[in-house]
């Protein structure tokens, strides 16, 4: 019996995908391990990309962008408390503007399935258009450090799910359109030459 344990998923800038696993083999009563660093540069599909930009709103509270939580976690008085409300659509816009400035660009995983620990690595770009590696510190998904550990376990989860199926099941994106016949084609490049041209 063949099992295999992602460890690390990556997007690479230009498309692609970093992965490392490792490979477990079970024959009778002997296991063998299998260490695997693949770097493939075929672009990964877009629920892929999206279970990895889905875990941005964890990076931004565990690293303390979250401006919400920030304030919350400020022991503020009442009287400051009230001010901030005054303020909810403002801070609502520079909280989406800061969420705009960070990209997640994949995880590192460690421990077993019952004590998984996450490191989300992320990218900060900042005004001036420097960028700036933000990694979460590991995260015990079996804890309740955060609050929010259930629910991070199963973005965590499904961004392996479509990783391993990257992997195995070669599900890739789709950069090319495939048509029945050559009159359906032209009906696409013409409904794309429409859109242009709005």
């Amino acid at each position: 019996m063949k099992e295999i344990i992602i460890k690390k998923v990556k997007l690479i800038t230009d498309g692609g995908v970093d992965l490392s696993y490792i490979s477990l083999l079970q024959e009778n009563e002997t296991s063998f391990t299998d260490k695997f660093e693949v770097e493939s540069s075929k672009h990964p599909h877009p629920d892929l990309v999206n279970a990895i930009k889905a875990l941005k709103p964890y990076v931004m509270k565990i690293v303390g962008l979250d401006i919400g939580q920030t304030v919350e976690e400020a022991n503020l008085t009442t009287k400051e408390k009230a001010s901030f409300k005054g303020l909810g659509k403002a801070m609502q816009r520079i909280k989406s503007k800061g969420e705009e400035n960070v990209k997640v660009t994949g995880i590192a995983l460690s421990g077993d399935a019952d004590n998984l620990n996450v490191i989300i690595t992320s990218v900060l770009t900042t005004t001036k258009g420097f960028k700036i590696a933000i990694n979460t510190p590991k995260c015990n998904l079996s804890s309740d450090v955060y609050g929010f550990e259930p629910a991070f376990r199963d973005d965590v989860d499904l961004v392996v799910e479509e990783a391993r199926m990257f992997l195995l099941e070669d599900k890739k994106a789709q950069l090319s359109l495939e048509f029945n016949s050559e009159e359906e084609e032209k009906e696409a490049e013409e409904k794309v030459e429409k859109l242009v041209e709005a």
